[in-house]
């Protein structure tokens, strides 16, 4: 009996085992949630949610997030001088992605040889700076790779960034409300995305769930819907 017990205890234990391995590989994934995180994919080079239901899927852009990534792994500012050159070369390697239908991730993969001639070959202007950023941006993304293969920011810490304001309890409660709200609509209602609806039609659909809200629960709602608006149309 004892040698059974042992060999119950054995196998239960070689299952924790596997299960923590497991878990150790396959990162935790958040659902949507306002005080979550998001996660930095260096395949599109943004930072970007799990979920398609996430108010914040998708939302990233490839020149605000590096200059994020590159705070939060270092915690120190970038000049603006360094600033106004990774922007310049981004422009140009986002319109060469589009060209060449390569991701960004990829294009640092490029030498600088490389990089130069597919620029000039698809008539786009590349100077000599722009060459020595794409060396200092590529050496700084192969020495994130190596601290962190999926860097984390609050979605909170993140919306601040983008929108240069600090949310208040307040606009992280109203969100969080419209996220509660936009994830039970998403997984009710097929080809639905906030991103494409004015407020009057995303609270149709809300109500055509057989919801009610009152006056205060339709102003925060509208509130929250403000903000992501403001966030969908800050390059505007």
């Amino acid at each position: 009996m004892k040698k059974i017990r042992l060999i119950v205890v054995l196998i239960i234990a070689v299952f924790m085992l596997i299960g923590c391995s497991a878990m150790d590989q396959e990162p935790y994934v958040d659902e949507p949630y306002i005080y979550g995180n998001m996660y930095y994919d260096y395949e599109t080079m943004t930072f970007n949610t799990p979920h398609e239901a996430d108010l914040l899927y998708d939302i990233g852009d490839v020149k605000e997030d590096f200059i994020i990534l590159h705070l939060q792994m270092n915690q120190i500012a970038l000049s603006d001088e360094q600033v106004q050159n990774y922007e310049i070369l981004l422009d140009k390697l986002i319109t060469l992605s589009d060209l060449i239908n390569e991701s960004m991730g990829r294009l640092f993969n490029y030498s600088s040889t490389q990089i130069k001639s597919s620029l000039e070959d698809h008539l786009i202007e590349v100077t000599l700076n722009d060459i020595v950023t794409f060396n200092e941006i590529k050496q700084l993304i192969d020495s994130y790779q190596e601290q962190s293969s999926r860097p984390s920011i609050r979605k909170v810490d993140y919306l601040s960034s983008i929108l240069d304001i600090s949310l208040t309890t307040e606009d992280l409660e109203h969100l969080d409300f419209l996220q509660e709200e936009y994830l039970e609509l998403y997984i009710n209602r097929e080809n639905i995305d906030i991103k494409t609806m004015s407020f009057e039609d995303l609270l149709s659909a809300f109500e055509s769930l057989g919801k009610t809200y009152s006056e205060t629960q339709i102003t925060s709602l509208n509130l929250a819907y403000d903000t992501l608006t403001l966030v969908l149309n800050r390059h505007e």
